[in-house]
């Protein structure tokens, strides 16, 4: 399961999916040991999409990605990025200038 794909779920569906994703991490654990696993990548498939689906569910919870949607659908010209470029650079902090003192200048 993509990361995608579990975004655009509702938050039903992330819980059903949750419940059969533990149900099955229950099934292939109790295959494996007993031998009767054939596939042991699918233990991790599994353990991942759990992860995958809390991570989704706490970002949901607080309202973390939200804000990246509403930043994403406003696109920056490519005008405005140059603008801000150069006032960055005339902004730059210069090195302050040292004052001749007969210290420095041991000669």
């Amino acid at each position: 399961m993509k990361i995608n794909q579990v975004r655009e779920m509702a938050d039903a569906d992330l819980k059903t999916s949750l419940k059969d994703n533990f149900e099955a991490l229950e099934n292939f654990r109790f295959r494996h040991a007993i031998g009767q696993l054939e596939n042991y990548k699918s233990l991790s498939n599994t353990r991942k999409d759990i992860a995958k689906i809390l991570t989704i569910m706490r970002e949901r919870e607080l309202n973390i990605n939200m804000k990246l949607k509403t930043e994403s659908s406003s696109p920056v010209k490519k005008t405005e990025k140059k603008a801000v470029k150069k006032t960055r650079k005339k902004t730059a902090v210069k090195e302050p200038e040292t004052e001749e003192t007969p210290e420095n200048n041991q000669e």
